[in-house]
């Protein structure tokens, strides 16, 4: 994408899924980077990434998002969970598949922090109203899910899905991951 010289930093950004800058352009992104900047202390979940400021301070970006639809037991995660949180921790379900679901998330997001939005929402939603009805399918309880049903149900409703709501969110953190290391790669070039 950032190779593409026929589009405008705007273009490219929107075809992303990302918001325009106000003055969209390489200098305007490396400019935003301070080494000095303040990051979330080490040991933290979130250690590393910068912040607004302020000893272990929220990271950049908290300020995005709808947060009054954060779910009281959020948590920050090293990546995207594909089964929601609510799904896993408020299903009965065996410790396995509890931890399968658990660690089957994308890896960490370099591309920037992943939040709580009205889309993520909808995202998680979607995915429970799947799990629902595969349940029923399988004639079996959420106590009575094997390791081996949970990761069907994963593969193929939530990762290979064709369900809008859960297709386009997994997809948009895709095509963000991948916009990133493009970016990066062009800055390495710079240098």
């Amino acid at each position: 994408m950032g190779e593409a010289s026929f589009l405008t930093d705007d273009e490219k950004r929107d075809a992303t899924g990302s918001e325009p800058l106000p003055a969209s352009s390489l200098t305007t992104l490396l400019a935003k980077y301070s080494p000095d900047q303040p990051r979330v202390p080490a040991g933290n979940s979130d250690g590393g990434q910068w912040t607004s400021g302020g000893e272990g301070g929220s990271p950049v970006g908290d300020e995005e998002g709808d947060h009054e639809l954060l779910p009281e037991n959020a948590q920050p995660v090293q990546g995207h969970h594909y089964t929601p949180r609510e799904l896993f921790e408020g299903y009965d379900l065996r410790p396995e598949v509890r931890r399968f679901f658990e660690d089957d998330v994308t890896g960490k997001l370099l591309g920037g922090r992943h939040t709580w939005t009205r889309e993520h929402k909808v995202y998680n939603e979607a995915v429970i109203e799947k799990f629902e009805a595969f349940l029923a399918e399988k004639s079996v309880s959420s106590k009575e899910l094997t390791l081996d049903q949970a990761k069907e149900f994963s593969d193929k409703l939530v990762k290979e899905s064709n369900d809008p709501r859960i297709r386009d969110f997994n997809f948009k953190i895709f095509i963000r991951e991948i916009a990133f290391q493009l970016l990066m790669r062009a800055l390495r070039r710079k240098r």
